[in-house]
C-alpha cells in the first residue's frame, strides 16, 4: 500500500474525521474489505452502507470544538504539504472494535490474521 494525502470525513466544511489516504493496490483491499465484511453479517455485524474510502484515521475532532475552531483546522489540513507517498508493507489484518467514549475512542483488537 502506500500512503499519502490528508482528508476530512465527511468533508473539509465539517471536520470530524482526519486521515491519511491509501493507494496502491486498492482491487485487493476492496476484495478483503468486501470479504470481511460478508463474514460478519452472519455473525450480526451490520454492513457498512457508506462507499469504501481506503484511509487510516489519525485524529477525531470532538463535538464541542467551535465551528471557527474546524475552519482553522480544515485549512491546515488543506494546505499541508503531504503529496509524497509512502511504501507501506501490509502483513497482516488486525480486527478492532473502536468505541467512542467522551473520555476519546477505546480500541480493542478483536482478531489478527497474517496475509500471505
Amino acid at each position: 500500500m502506500e500512503v499519502g494525502g490528508l482528508g476530512a470525513f465527511p468533508d473539509l466544511h465539517r471536520v470530524q474525521t482526519i486521515w491519511v489516504g491509501l493507494a496502491g493496490d486498492l482491487e485487493k483491499l476492496d476484495k478483503l474489505y468486501k470479504d470481511i465484511g460478508a463474514n460478519l453479517t452472519p455473525l450480526g455485524h451490520k454492513p457498512e452502507t457508506r462507499p469504501f474510502s481506503p484511509h487510516l484515521t489519525i485524529g477525531r475532532v470532538r463535538d464541542f470544538t467551535r465551528p471557527e475552531e474546524r475552519a482553522v483546522l480544515a485549512r491546515m489540513i488543506q494546505g499541508a504539504p503531504f503529496n509524497v507517498k509512502y511504501r507501506v508493507d501490509v502483513t497482516a489484518v488486525d480486527l478492532m472494535k473502536s468505541q467512542l467514549t467522551p473520555r476519546g475512542p477505546i480500541y480493542t483488537k478483536l482478531a489478527s490474521v497474517k496475509l500471505k
